[in-house]
């Protein structure tokens, strides 16, 4: 099995949900109902901001698990070919959690948070994504000891495919249950977020804004969801890909155009055609990814750049976005 292939597909990982900012300008409480529903939209947002940072957060940490699939394969393959007790391999770090304060952040966005019918179902989405994250590193560590204590000496390398198999079994749920959990809570925050938009004295370009980062993030999330761990894609899928890539370039084009609209109150229409220009560039990687996977022998370096790129400029756009909504709602 050629192991080092099947590493290349984890610089892939990307945040494909995007938190929301625009109700930070409207914290402000009052006996009134429609302040009250504002107040508890505004917690809402804070909690599936916290959701989705955590998940970015163990995203970026999920990337460094592939040294210890690195590691073990590299030691599996010199130990297999000429093992001496007196060069050990060097298992450094097995294990790689987010930061304390994230999950403390989060845990203190989750209590103060108002229930809502969604509730229940994204608390019990991070703590599967967590306890995925937790066999992840169980089996992890295990690998560590399977070379640092010898272990292998005593079976002959038999137990390691099994090993390496869950390290990277975890590794894949991890993200997926990851995934589940940021999407639950954008959907909910993307609603919640819409009670102070529609009140904006930009809400026309704003929310045309919002839907078409919206767009870019389920098309982006439906190609990374259709690339294995193997680096494959089943090319019946490609069609539906380019469908979906071409409805959203038509969105953009259309929210993109200014003529004939009443842009008075946009008084930052650089920022606004900064994050058209920026889509455009999404849209870009995302069809060079398209046609790459379409030949019969793709180019998988060229791809896992294209990836990066894509990914780079996906996370620019969400910046952005939050730049505008933040700045739009003062």
């Amino acid at each position: 099995m050629n192991y080092y292939r099947k590493l290349l597909t984890f610089g892939l990982l990307v945040a494909l949900t995007f938190s929301l900012s625009a109700q930070k300008g409207n914290r402000k409480g009052s006996v009134t109902g429609a302040s009250t529903t504002e107040a508890q939209a505004s917690k809402i947002i804070e909690y599936t901001n916290a959701v989705i940072e955590l998940n970015n957060r163990q995203f970026d940490r999920l990337k460094d698990y592939r040294s210890v699939l690195k590691a073990g394969d590299a030691a599996l393959e010199r130990y297999k070919r000429n093992y001496d007790p007196r060069f050990p391999v060097s298992f450094t770090q097995t294990k790689y959690p987010v930061p304390a304060g994230y999950i403390a952040q989060y845990e203190e966005a989750e209590k103060k948070a108002p229930a809502f019918p969604e509730k229940a179902e994204i608390v019990q989405a991070v703590k599967n994504a967590r306890a995925s994250v937790a066999k992840l590193d169980e089996w992890s560590d295990k690998m560590g000891k399977y070379f640092k204590e010898t272990q292998f000496t005593q079976d002959n390398f038999a137990q390691y495919p099994t090993i390496r198999d869950s390290v990277e079994y975890y590794l894949s749920d991890s993200r997926k249950m990851w995934r589940i959990a940021a999407r639950c809570a954008s959907a909910v925050g993307s609603e919640k977020e819409n009670i102070f938009l529609k009140k904006s004295k930009v809400a026309p370009f704003i929310i045309p804004m919002k839907n078409d980062l919206g767009l870019m993030k389920d098309i982006v999330t439906e190609l990374y969801d259709s690339v294995d761990d193997s680096f494959q894609i089943d090319k019946t899928v490609l069609p539906a890909l380019k469908s979906g890539l071409d409805a959203t370039n038509a969105s953009l084009k259309k929210n993109e155009d200014l003529k004939g609209r009443n842009t008075s109150a946009l008084t930052r229409i650089d920022d606004y055609k900064y994050f058209y220009s920026k889509a455009a560039e999404c849209t870009k990687y995302y069809a060079k990814i398209l046609d790459g996977f379409a030949v019969e022998r793709p180019d998988y370096d060229r791809l896992d750049s294209d990836f990066r790129m894509l990914s780079q400029e996906y996370n620019n756009l969400i910046g952005i976005y939050n730049h505008f909504a933040e700045r739009a709602g003062k």
